[in-house]
């Protein structure tokens, strides 16, 4: 189960814009458990995460664009549940348009 919301502002074309991203949910993980007698049993967790993520987009002339994307994400840790780590990722791109 997963909840996502994006929406733009677009301005003075439609190649230029600021988009917001957010969600929120839980990743299913399946993991293969062993026991004392040597049995083994699968059990299921639900991972959760949430995630927040900018990204700003410009032509710069004719069919060249200018982008910037950001994202936080806070993620459960798969070997740690209960425990959370922050990814943060920045990204700029230079585009063609053909």
């Amino acid at each position: 189960v997963s909840v996502n919301f994006t929406t733009r502002k677009y301005f003075s074309d439609p190649d230029t814009f600021l988009e917001i991203r957010a969600g929120m949910g839980y990743s299913p993980d399946i993991r293969r458990i062993q026991n004392s007698e040597g049995l083994a049993s699968d059990e299921l967790f639900r991972l959760r995460s949430q995630r927040l993520g900018v990204l700003l987009q410009k032509r710069i002339i004719n069919n060249l664009l200018l982008s910037l994307n950001g994202n936080l994400t806070h993620q459960e840790l798969a070997f740690d549940l209960d425990e959370y780590v922050w990814i943060t990722t920045i990204e700029a791109a230079v585009s063609y348009r053909f």
